[in-house]
């Protein structure tokens, strides 16, 4: 008859043990999946606050520079204007240099200023001379030789003494008539200004080397030439 074979109580201890290490084994991997798991959760979660805050201070800085670029552009605005006021400042105070200067010259051509009544003309205002006229210069040479030519040298000047000695050489102003004064070298201009609210009847005589010069001025009631 055969017999029967019956476990040992060693072969169920060892089968145990087998069991118990293939759990721990199975433990072992789970718990290393999980904290491999929890480290790249919380790298993510690191590394993805970092790139927000730099991205933060980015926004932060692009917000800035706009605001910087702009006091930096109004103080430079402020700077033009501070320095256009100094300059009309300077342009105003220039400009009323040369108006005192223009008006003393006008106080000193008008302190040279004489009336004269020895006119019989009953258009006349006032007649006046004035020791300070000079010749108004010429571009001419040799013997002068007076031409009332519309338009040429001689003719040019003479117009030019009559407005110098009418005041009008810085002024618009309309030349209506230019005559012989009675000699070669005498001429006679009648000149007003553009509005023809003061006429002028001028003398003028030739000044050898240096042109033609104002003698008198009659200021006339009305314009006789227009």
């Amino acid at each position: 008859m055969g017999k029967s074979f019956e476990p040992s109580g060693n072969t169920s201890r060892f089968s145990m043990k087998e069991k118990k290490r293939k759990a721990n084994r199975i433990y072992n991997i789970l718990l290393s999946i999980v904290i491999t798991l929890i480290i790249i959760v919380s790298a993510s979660i690191f590394l993805g606050g970092n790139e927000s805050e730099q991205v933060s201070d980015q926004n932060k800085k692009q917000e800035e520079t706009p605001a910087v670029q702009q006091n930096n552009e109004e103080q430079k605005e402020e700077k033009n204007d501070d320095s256009m006021v100094e300059s009309k400042q300077d342009d105003t105070a220039d400009t009323e240099e040369e108006n005192d200067q223009e008006d003393v010259t006008d106080e000193v051509d008008d302190s040279q200023l004489q009336e004269v009544y020895d006119s019989n003309d009953s258009n006349v205002v006032k007649a006046y001379v004035n020791e300070g006229w000079e010749p108004v210069g010429t571009e001419q040479t040799g013997e002068h030789i007076a031409d009332f030519t519309k338009g040429s040298v001689d003719w040019n000047e003479m117009e030019k003494a009559v407005a110098y000695g009418a005041g009008l050489e810085d002024s618009p102003y309309t030349l209506w008539w230019l005559e012989n004064g009675g000699s070669p070298n005498r001429a006679i201009g009648t000149v007003s200004t553009k509005d023809n609210s003061k006429t002028y009847r001028v003398y003028i005589e030739w000044v050898d080397g240096g042109g033609w010069k104002p003698v008198k001025v009659e200021e006339l009631k009305v314009n006789d030439k227009r």
